[in-house]
């Protein structure tokens, strides 16, 4: 090899004593999907559902800052409207968003990240917050 070679860095290992976790739900809607999409696109949503918001910027690759304590940070790597929306965060994980109009609107919310033993507690209680700020948002039935 030369001086001048360019190259990919190795990915880093994984840590062998994080295990990926999994918290799935699905929310049966009374809003209607139209609704559900228009509020992705407002800031409010994002602040009742996870937590103040900086600034919005709704395109895939942008960047969210969450100012919360401690403040972390998220980005959109999947908008297919209709089919699904995938947030990463610092705090939740992966953060899946998919739906369906079946009988009503319905949201498959799937979170996944790779946690430590004592980091557990604290992810599921920030998955069951978003649960429940999704149902107050659009009435889960």
């Amino acid at each position: 090899m030369s001086d001048s070679f360019v190259g990919f860095a190795q990915s880093p290992k994984a840590d062998p004593n994080r295990k990926i976790h999994t918290y799935a739900t699905e929310l049966q809607l009374t809003a209607d999907l139209k609704s559900v999409f228009a509020a992705f696109n407002e800031t409010d949503f994002y602040e009742a559902a996870f937590d103040k918001l900086q600034k919005l910027d709704f395109r895939q690759g942008a960047k969210l800052t969450f100012v919360a304590e401690p403040e972390y940070r998220g980005t959109f790597s999947r908008i297919d409207i209709p089919r699904e929306i995938i947030l990463l965060t610092e705090l939740h994980g992966e953060v899946a968003f998919r739906f369906k109009e079946r009988k009503g609107s319905q949201i498959k919310l799937q979170v996944k990240k790779a946690l430590l033993e004592e980091e557990i507690s604290l992810w599921r209680a920030a998955c069951e917050k978003l649960v429940a700020n999704l149902g107050d948002r659009f009435g889960s039935q």
